[in-house]
């Protein structure tokens, strides 16, 4: 129980931060001109907040299969 718990709450917390950042990137992208905005910058920033998205989808994966495990 405590597992599912701690792994629920990493994945929301993981979804909630990269959310934030492309939600922040997005509106960085719209508030500039793409002649102003320096080259690395955005892709760093955007890649880094779906890679918070994607280990949010890793933690619920590995919450499903305890949970399916603990039934078994």
């Amino acid at each position: 129980m405590i597992i599912e718990t701690i792994l629920l709450a990493i994945a929301i917390l993981s979804t909630t931060v990269g959310f934030f950042y492309l939600i922040i990137n997005f509106r960085k992208i719209n508030a500039q001109k793409v002649e102003e905005t320096e080259e690395d910058e955005l892709p760093h920033d955007i890649s880094r907040a779906f890679g918070f998205v994607l280990l949010a989808f890793l933690f619920l994966t590995l919450l499903s299969i305890f949970i399916a495990l603990r039934y078994i």
